[in-house]
């Protein structure tokens, strides 16, 4: 009995053992599903929730037990994204195709994302902990720009600035009373722009630009009559420009060069009455319609400077610079139907006067053309609009 017994008892915890040891085996995959499964719908419950970063940790959960879970890496595609992490997000998405292929949608996600995931968004390494190395990215590197921007310039405008004086003296040697004159070195405007990048480091630009400068405005008294004169220069440039840059994550400096057109119309009207000045060849009554005859002329200019570029989001900036430019336009003329035999231009008199005359009468006298003078500094605040 007791030899019976032995091996019976054996044979019992043989059974027994083998037992512990197949039903894992044998149950392993169901369970371990199932789990995987809460996993991912309570992953599914906090993304519904908002609850991202909760979201991500029962995701990668669910991964850990199923690494074939592809609608859990579909979960961390779309936590990432809304956490702005583009880049872990398109990964998330690609390792989904790789386990179930048959998902168009998904696919058509990525193309949407792929800009996204090439230039990250803003995590800059200010932000991060103290010892830390901050989330530095790849630094800005659009493919195309369009900029706009606000404009402020302080010109020479010799010319303008000095009719002031000459206003002052020649109409008072006319007898005049009450006399006003005004001018200034400021212009104001806005810029546009269209950039492209060469490279991360290089790019050209497009740029047209217009602005006002300070217009000069000049009044006196003769009697009961009144005497005036006013200019009011506008100017539109055409500039090519190019860019050197430092990019970084999240902002970038510059510095530019370029070459410009500049196209000066200057509207003149002057009113004397039946006064004429003797022995000169301004004419002083304004012909054309409404008393305004525009002076018009361009040339070219060049101007440099640099600036600062600081991305506010994935796609947007803030730009601020300033330059210095070189140009300057003289020769301003225009015809009327006042006096259709003759050319009229811009002019200076010996005393800083200013007027239109026949252009036959440049260069006599002390008569010469009046020069807009653009040289001098600007300043530009604008927005940035980023194409990837």
């Amino acid at each position: 009995m007791l030899i019976e017994k032995g091996p019976m008892k054996l044979t019992f915890c043989q059974l027994i053992l083998s037992a512990c040891f197949l039903f894992p085996l044998i149950v392993s995959q169901p369970v371990f599903a199932a789990v995987a499964a809460d996993y991912y719908n309570a992953g599914a419950t906090c993304l519904e929730n908002h609850q991202y970063e909760k979201s991500i940790s029962y995701f990668k959960a669910a991964i850990s037990i199923d690494p074939n879970d592809w609608r859990s890496y579909q979960g961390l595609a779309t936590a990432y994204n809304d956490l702005g992490n583009y880049g872990d997000a398109y990964d998330a998405c690609e390792k989904s195709l790789e386990i179930n292929p048959n998902n168009p949608s998904l696919r058509q996600w990525m193309e949407v994302l792929k800009p996204k995931a090439l230039s990250p968004p803003l995590v800059p390494a200010s932000k991060s902990s103290p010892g830390q190395k901050g989330w530095e990215g790849p630094p800005l590197d659009p493919l195309f720009w369009i900029k706009v921007s606000g404009d402020w310039a302080y010109c020479a405008e010799e010319d303008l600035n000095d009719f002031v004086n000459g206003w002052n003296v020649a109409v008072n040697s006319m007898g005049a009373t009450n006399i006003k004159a005004s001018g200034g070195n400021s212009a104001m405007g806005y810029r546009f722009e269209f950039g492209h990048n060469l490279d991360k480091d290089n790019g050209i630009a497009l740029l047209f630009s217009s602005f006002t400068l300070d217009s000069f405005n000049g009044s006196g008294s003769m009697g009961a009559s009144q005497i005036s004169e006013s200019i009011k220069p506008s100017v539109y440039g055409f500039e090519l420009e190019y860019y050197r840059f430092w990019p970084h994550y999240d902002y970038r400096w510059f510095l530019k060069a370029g070459v410009g057109y500049y196209s000066v119309t200057a509207n003149f009207s002057s009113y004397f009455g039946t006064y004429t000045w003797p022995s000169t060849p301004f004419y002083l009554n304004t012909p054309g319609q409404g008393g305004v005859l525009p002076m018009q002329n361009g040339d070219f200019g060049v101007n440099i400077g640099g600036g600062y570029e600081l991305r506010v989001s994935h796609d947007m900036g803030l730009q601020l610079s300033g330059a210095f430019r070189y140009a300057s336009v003289t020769e301003l003329t225009a015809s009327s139907i006042y006096y259709p035999n003759i050319v009229l231009g811009l002019a200076t008199s010996p005393k800083g006067f200013i007027g239109y005359v026949n252009t036959d009468e440049i260069g006599k006298n002390g008569i010469n053309f009046m020069t807009i003078d653009l040289t001098g500094v600007e300043f530009d605040l604008g927005l940035v609009y980023y194409i990837f």
